[in-house]
């Protein structure tokens, strides 16, 4: 999760096309993570960071539209997650909130 939450610190993310090749590869390293949550192999906590990292990732990334199909659909897979590991309610709320965000009109 590490190199997830440097890119969500912002470094190196100030170029379209840097922050769109980050988001395929992290893209690969979220959905890793997925799969190891489904398997049972995090924890409800480990769990509710891999959560707030999506989230802070895809309102990173909701500009560009080339990858908000895919965003979508790794916080629709989130919510499931946290439905089946009973997370807590601030993530649950997290997840919705940043999912409304997603498609809200540009302010």
């Amino acid at each position: 999760m590490r190199t997830i939450l440097q890119c969500l610190d912002g470094r190196g993310t100030s170029a379209t096309n840097t922050i769109v090749s980050r988001f395929h590869r992290e893209n690969i390293l979220l959905r890793e993570q997925l799969t190891k949550s489904r398997t049972g192999d995090l924890s409800t906590h480990q769990c509710e960071g891999f959560v707030d990292a999506i989230c802070r990732w895809a309102m990173k990334l909701k500009p560009y539209h080339l990858a908000k199909l895919s965003v979508q659909k790794l916080i629709g897979e989130a919510l499931e997650l946290a439905c089946k590991h009973e997370v807590s309610l601030r993530a649950h709320w997290l997840l919705l909130h940043h999912l409304t965000r997603l498609h809200a009109p540009p302010t």
